[in-house]
């Protein structure tokens, strides 16, 4: 559902579901695994959305969650290859106003 790959002090997330609540405590479970083990390898978190085409109210609790966990340790959250519908959401709430999204242009 995750896979993460730590280098050159940055952590590459890769979801590989929607963020919908179902799936949530999972991914929360294994991001505080991965924070509390190795927070000190990495200062930047490179989160890769790209199999990621839906998100409701506790997805996007979680990226809000994410984001203050990490902006509170100093360390940087980009959100990378977001679908523009989850984009949409994140501007609907104001999101967009503190996150960094990086999409690569086709």
């Amino acid at each position: 559902m995750l896979k993460t790959e730590i280098n050159n002090q940055q952590l590459h997330m890769q979801v590989h579901a929607n963020l919908l609540s179902p799936v949530v405590p999972m991914l929360i479970e294994q991001v505080t695994d991965i924070f509390d083990k190795q927070s000190s390898l990495f200062t930047k978190v490179f989160f890769d959305m790209q199999k990621c085409r839906d998100i409701d109210s506790r997805g996007v609790g979680f990226v809000i969650s994410l984001y203050k966990t990490l902006s509170m340790e100093g360390k940087d959250l980009i959100l990378q290859n977001v679908h523009q519908d989850i984009i949409e959401v994140f501007q609907i709430v104001k999101m967009d106003e503190y996150l960094i999204i990086h999409n690569q242009k086709s």
